[in-house]
């Protein structure tokens, strides 16, 4: 006899029985009743004298005693169910959460990779990062020489540190073009626009809010600069082009675009402008294409009266200049943490400019040394404009130059 088998099939008869617990039930209901049906009859055949009443009166004990063992073991066999049911309920979990776990880190595996595969720049884009850096850091050498020159006066200051940033914008420029080149009559331009508080146009620490006022466009209702955080002012001495060659841009002429408190008002809607203003508040790098710009300001999301956008798509196709058809807006700040100083804006003849976000991170990544560059300078053309107007010369300390 195999008595594994005999042992296998017994466990999974207890398994069974397990189980099915009404069974039990069932059973211990029939002792019950068999015990009682013996304690009576016992006690009926007790009143005769015969030999085996000791063996009477065990039998009907033995019924009780089984009686008893059939409610243990019952309730034996429904708390080992219990307890398998819960370890099987347990290991269900544990599977959940492991599956669950894996699928977590095949996520994030994924996303890793992707990761790493968006923030590798290309070889061609390193080279030409190298070379762009290297002309960035003679400006800022020929910068920090001219700030410490003597015998310069402030106006003559002012209008060498406009020539170092349009260097510094030209060779931004050349970069941009290699890595997105958009065809050969692609001409790209850029300018800066400086962010005035609206506190301070007092004519002391920049333009007066007269000033201001005066070239004030794409306003949504009547132009002032009151209830808003304040203006984004562009200065064509700030601007150069591919075809002006470090030149302040011909085409372009003194504009302002004012930044409201909020991006949206009290409806959910925006009401900012799509472009510098917007790339202001969100603290990034925007791009769009000019046709994108003018449909936005109409869409159900923004509230901007339509004579706006005509009005920038008339800007947008100036048949004075060359016309804009994708510009990339960059906000210019030295931490996350604050307020952008400014915006660079890039654009270009031809649509797509930088449209693709991996694309962009990876320009915006090769373009921070040269816009804390572009900061720095922007910082001590302000300090000779103040110079220019009144008081003492700025300490021409730039900080070290590595």
């Amino acid at each position: 006899m195999d008595w594994s088998e005999v042992g296998r099939r017994a466990n999974k008869a207890v398994y069974w029985l397990a189980d099915h617990w009404l069974l039990d039930v069932a059973l211990f209901v029939a002792t019950i009743g068999t015990s009682l049906l013996a304690e009576k009859y016992a006690s009926e055949i007790l009143r005769f004298e015969f030999a085996y009443r000791k063996a009477v009166h065990w039998g009907v004990t033995s019924f009780w005693i089984g009686a008893a063992a059939l409610l243990v073991v019952a309730l034996l066999k429904y708390a080992l169910a219990r307890e398998a049911k819960r370890e099987k309920a347990e290991e269900a979990v544990e599977q959940k959460r492991q599956n669950e776990d894996f699928q977590q880190k095949m996520s994030a595996l994924q996303l890793s990779a992707n990761t790493m595969q968006s923030s590798i720049v290309p070889a061609e884009m390193l080279r030409i990062f190298s070379f762009t850096h290297d002309n960035i850091h003679k400006v800022l050498l020929e910068a920090f020489a001219s700030a410490n020159s003597t015998g310069v006066s402030a106006a003559e200051m002012v209008e060498l540190f406009r020539g170092h940033i349009r260097i510094v914008l030209l060779n931004i420029l050349e970069m941009i073009a290699e890595i997105e080149p958009g065809g050969p009559n692609t001409v790209y331009a850029a300018n800066v626009m400086r962010f005035y508080r609206e506190p301070r146009l007092d004519g002391e620490r920049g333009p007066t809010r007269k000033e201001i006022q005066s070239r004030l466009l794409f306003c949504p209702g009547r132009k002032s600069v009151g209830k808003s955080m304040g203006v984004l002012d562009l200065d064509p001495e700030l601007s150069t082009s591919m075809a002006a060659r470090g030149a302040p841009d011909p085409f372009l002429v003194p504009f302002a675009l004012l930044v409201p408190l909020r991006q949206k008002n009290e409806n959910g809607r925006y009401h900012v402008l799509p472009g510098a203003p917007l790339a202001f508040h969100r603290k990034e790098t925007l791009a769009t294409d000019a046709l994108t710009m003018v449909e936005t300001c109409l869409s159900a999301e923004w509230e901007l009266p339509e004579k706006v956008a005509h009005e920038l798509e008339a800007y947008l196709s100036s048949e004075n200049g060359i016309p804009i058809q994708s510009i990339v807006c960059h906000p210019l700040m030295e931490r996350p943490d604050r307020i952008p100083e400014a915006i660079l804006n890039v654009h270009r003849n031809t649509p797509g400019c930088l449209v693709d976000q991996q694309r962009r991170d990876r320009v915006v990544y090769l373009l921070r040394p040269s816009t804390l560059v572009l900061i720095h300078l922007l910082d001590r053309l302000a300090s000779y404009e103040r110079l220019a107007r009144k008081g003492p010369r700025p300490d021409p300390d730039l900080g070290p130059v590595s």
